[in-house]
């Protein structure tokens, strides 16, 4: 604007972006001067529209494109798709079709209506048209399948522009008309041949499946604003989506399989059939979360995996040997014993009795505990908890977790040993397969068979997951070929099983493992199987960077086709099927001594003096998995007087079950006044309790279900104990001052029987510790109570008055020399009056609440991470003492029996990885438990450890190649309330094992 206008006028001048310069006002010359300059004359107008002389005349002006180019997901009324193809010839097919339908909306339009949105229509086409014909435009066809695929150029532009004129032509008539009656759909396909031999140059092994079409320009001819501004009129992409449907109007009686999904992989597959010269293929799949057949998924939805033994994944099953796992029982036999058994009344008062039980099936016991908590964690039941008592739903729910892991902690293998017949299988995987069983139902602990494993062959060729991401994993049912689970007229059901695509042709295997139980277990002792590993799904893209909470992302793919060559034939298997629970004991009758019937010619005396003896045997519940032992006894001695010993007593319970079979009797006798309340709880929902109120109830349930999950972690782990004398104690004092607390700070005393503040442990408040570092108390300063080495430290605390809440954390103690804490407080007022420290208030204006406190000390639980490696210290007893001197004083101020849990494994290179990386192969020492502790038995404890390595090391005689290690792991467990509990682990304490010196040991 000029300066003298007073900003009444102004000028502005603006850009001219010509689309099209027409050559006689016909299509085909649309495009024709692109690429020229023009001389254009301008005028500009003020704002009141009064021609500026000095701003009128003329100029050169460059002819650029600035118009978007239309791709064919643009053009109106048209549908595009892409499939592949294996006949005649491999190649990419893209079919386009115009249907005119969209000209005629609604049931009845009128004639007016059809003209006006086919001339719409055909203004676009004239467009697209000179597109399609211009010299300039450049078309490619893309398919991420094969990346060096190059497709398109003139001749199939040209035959594009042949179809936009068959529509444009289309358009003409019916703009005329007023109708689409007779106006058929109109075709077009386009083919681009492919190499299938491509794939195998691929690096990865699991992709997109997605195809482009782009229409793109020289950038030399397009103008600069208009590329910054519209980047598609330089070039435009267009996804072209899967061909799975036909076009509407298609012939009707159309073969629905040759337009769905399974179609569509049917002709992906075979394009790509033997693309590694032998047997491989391209799998076809799709987001797990995606339509399948009934309507097109996104384009980036569809995924290919390359299966193949050479340019791929593979995996297959040719080991015939299989390991098997099940639960072990709680007890092979009746038990006896009295308990302490803690119940409630009518009002859920807690009421304690001891009981005495006689032959008793522990696991019986415990089957319908695992029952009754399922129950009561039905979907009813469950809903009403959470309403009612959310807390006590929580902790139900981690208790059903914390039983399942402790359960699980019984699984064992069904076989002993034997290179011939079984595998060595994965104890860990089994145990973890066997948890997630019972995660979704505990009383899977006593129908579940077996948990079987089978080594499995996998190979991968390429690159199975891009981006550094973990490897895929293939998950399916394992059941008979062709069919999910059991086949009929098998009495089984067996799991889902993973297997991940990984290469397994290291020393260790991978195993599949998976579950079978058999449906009417007391009818057969094993079942002989063939079976498949049905892969139907893919994990991929998993992100363990990304774990939050024990959930780790990533996607889901399932396989269109996923016979035959994904049915992964195991080798035959015979699983085992133990029967559960004691059997009944056998009732012996009719016990009887007759002489024999005589037989003549048998002797002189024809079978006088001979007898029999009879008896009667009676079996309930007789099972496939029974044997009857029956023993004779002949010449016993007659029973003294006094009367004979009575036969068949159950043993009473010891040890190790004492502290499970309390807390079950327990159960059984609480569940009786729980069971109808916590079967009322969903009815209790908007009403008004007449009995306990359902947070009482639910508090109560858990008490005594999180006393069983306690018992059962701890049953696996417990031992004899020997007790010791607890440390001496220590105090540390300090006194919060809150004097300068509006000022944004807060005075810290400490006081200790050490010499300096060091040996304090100084808290933090509310997450924060001090600003000012602890100090003497400066001279003259009275210290707030009695006692000497009084320091003080400032601290920041920010507060605007009203209620504080003070986080106080004493940090970072040595627990060999403070075990466990209890803390208690008391409150003073007026102690402190003044800003001087040497001024001490009167006593008699101090107010001093009473002490409070906890009543218990707490006890921390310890995990080391990797210690060492450390060179040897002499002898391999005298290398292992330090650390069991200092492990020999963890826990011994819980005043509890503590033992210790040791495991030895030897660790040395076999290889060395591309990025320098030491590969380490393992092989176990030793695993000691139940070591009793005592500060004084460390050198005890660590020559009985030397002895067992120095005697494995002798019979085994390994090699000691340069970076061999010894690792230890060790445990501190003290028995706290009856469970056994850890309080120190240590799981990687690693010691060099130079060459020569543990063979110079004795036994070594």
């Amino acid at each position: 604007a000029p300066a003298d206008d007073g900003g009444q006028n102004y000028r502005q001048i603006l850009p001219i972006y010509p689309f099209a310069v027409v050559d006689g006002g016909e299509a085909p010359g649309v495009y024709s001067a692109v690429g020229r300059t023009a001389t254009l004359t301008f005028r500009v107008n003020d704002v009141f529209g009064n021609a500026l002389d000095d701003e009128t005349g003329t100029a050169p002006f460059p002819i650029l494109y600035a118009d978007p180019l239309l791709t064919p997901g643009e053009w109106p009324g048209v549908r595009s798709g892409y499939r592949f193809a294996a006949t005649p010839s491999p190649s990419l097919n893209l079919a386009l079709q115009f249907r005119p339908d969209f000209l005629a909306p609604g049931t009845a339009p009128s004639a007016e209506t059809v003209k006006e949105n086919a001339g719409a229509a055909l203004l676009r086409y004239r467009t697209i048209l000179a597109q399609a014909q211009d010299p300039n435009t450049r078309l490619a066809l893309a398919t991420t399948v094969l990346p060096a695929l190059s497709a398109g150029g003139p001749a199939m532009l040209g035959r594009l522009a042949a179809f936009a004129g068959q529509v444009a032509a289309a358009l003409q008539g019916v703009a005329q008309s007023g109708s689409i009656t007779g106006v058929q759909p109109i075709d077009c396909a386009l083919a681009a041949p492919i190499d299938p031999t491509q794939l195998a140059g691929r690096t990865d092994d699991v992709f997109p499946v997605v195809t482009t079409l782009t229409l793109s320009r020289d950038a030399a001819l397009v103008d600069p604003l208009a590329a910054r501004r519209l980047p598609a009129a330089l070039s435009a992409t267009q996804t072209v989506a899967a061909q799975l449907d036909a076009p509407a109007g298609a012939a009707s009686g159309a073969d629905p399989s040759t337009v769905t999904l399974t179609a569509f992989a049917m002709d992906f597959e075979a394009a790509f059939q033997g693309f590694d010269g032998g047997s491989g293929t391209a799998k076809l799949a799709v987001r797990s979360d995606t339509a399948g057949a009934g309507g097109p998924p996104a384009a980036e939805s569809l995924w290919a995996m390359r299966w193949s033994a050479t340019a791929g994944i593979m995996a297959a099953f040719t080991d015939p040997r299989a390991a098997y796992f099940t639960l072990a029982p709680l007890s092979t036999s009746p038990v006896n014993g009295a308990a302490s058994v803690s119940s409630y009344d009518a009002q859920l008062n807690p009421v304690t009795t001891t009981q005495t039980f006689t032959a008793v099936g522990l696991d019986g016991w415990a089957s319908a505990f695992l029952e009754t908590v399922d129950g009561v964690l039905s979907a009813d039941t469950a809903m009403a908890l959470a309403q009612l008592a959310p807390d006590s739903f929580h902790a139900l729910m981690a208790a059903k977790a914390q039983l399942a892991a402790a359960v699980a902690g019984g699984v064992v293998p069904v076989f002993q040993p034997s290179d011939t017949f079984l595998a060595p299988g994965d104890p860990a995987a089994a145990t973890d397969r066997f948890e997630q069983a019972l995660l979704g139902s505990l009383a899977a602990a006593y129908t579940v068979s077996a948990v079987v494993q089978v080594p499995a062959a996998v190979s991968v060729a390429g690159t199975a997951e891009s981006g550094g991401q973990a490897p895929p994993r293939f998950f399916g049912a394992v059941g008979e070929p062709g069919q999910a689970g059991a086949a009929p007229g098998r009495a089984y059901t067996s799991s889902t099983a993973k297997l991940v695509a990984r290469d397994s042709g290291g020393p260790s295997p991978q195993y599949l493992t998976f579950v079978v139980s058999a449906t009417s277990p007391g009818d057969e002792t094993d079942l002989p199987l063939s079976l498949a590993f049905q892969v139907r799904f893919m994990e991929h893209q998993i992100d363990t960077a990304d774990e939050d909470f024990g959930y780790v992302p990533s996607e889901w793919l399932r396989f269109v086709l996923p016979t035959p060559s994904l049915d992964l034939a195991l080798q035959p298997v015979d699983v085992p099927v133990p029967s559960r629970g004691i059997p009944p004991t056998p009732v012996m009758q009719r016990q009887s001594a007759a002489q024999a019937a005589p037989e003549t010619g048998r002797g002189p005396l024809g079978g006088v003096l001979e007898w029999d003896y009879s008896a009667g045997v009676t079996l309930m519940e007789l099972q496939a998995q029974d044997d009857l032992w029956l023993q004779a006894d002949y010449n016993l001695p007659l029973p003294r007087a006094g009367g004979p010993t009575a036969l068949g007593d159950a043993p009473g319970i010891t040890g190790r079950l004492a502290g499970l079979f309390a807390a079950l009797a327990s159960f059984n006798a609480s569940w009786t006044v729980l069971q109808p309340l916590v079967q009322a709880l969903p009815a209790a929902r908007g009403a008004a309790p007449s009995g306990p109120a359902p947070a009482q109830v639910a508090a109560a349930l858990v008490a005594r279900v999180q006393a069983v999950a306690d018992a059962w972690r701890a049953l696996w782990m417990d031992m004899e104990f020997l007790a010791e004398a607890p440390p001496a104690k220590q105090t540390d004092l300090f006194v919060v001052r809150f004097q300068s607390y509006d000022a944004g700070t807060v005075q810290v005393f400490g006081c200790s029987d050490a010499s300096g503040p060091d040996g304090l442990t100084w808290p933090t408040l509310n997450g924060v510790s001090w600003s000012v570092a602890p100090s003497p108390l400066p001279a003259g300063a009275q210290p707030p109570g009695p006692g000497q080495n009084w320091f003080t430290a400032t601290y920041p605390f920010q507060h605007e008055g009203g209620t504080a809440s003070l986080a106080v954390v004493f940090p970072e103690m040595d627990v060999l020399t403070r075990q466990t804490g209890r803390a208690e407080c008391w409150r003073l007022r007026n102690a402190s009056l003044s800003s001087n420290p040497a001024l001490v208030a009167n006593p008699a204006l101090v107010y001093q609440t009473p002490v409070v406190g906890f009543s218990d000390p707490v006890v921390p639980l310890l995990t080391g991470g990797a210690l060492g490696p450390f060179a040897p210290a002499g002898a391999l007893s005298a290398t292992l003492t330090p650390v069991l001197a200092q492990l020999a004083q963890a826990g011994a101020a819980t005043g509890e029996p503590r033992t210790l849990k040791v495991s030895m494994s030897y660790r040395y290179p076999l290889a060395t990885a591309p990025d320098g990386t030491a590969l380490m192969g393992e092989m176990p020492v030793l695993l000691a438990d139940g070591l009793s502790m005592q500060t004084d038995g460390a050198a005890q404890i660590a020559a009985q450890l030397a002895a067992s390595a120095n005697a494995w090391h002798g019979a085994v005689q390994p090699v000691t190649p340069a970076g061999a290690v010894l690792n230890l792991s060790y445990v501190v467990f003290a028995t706290i309330e009856g469970a056994r509990l850890p309080l120190v682990q240590l799981p990687e304490v690693r010691y060099q094992v130079p060459s020569g010196w543990w063979a110079a040991e004795p036994g070594g």
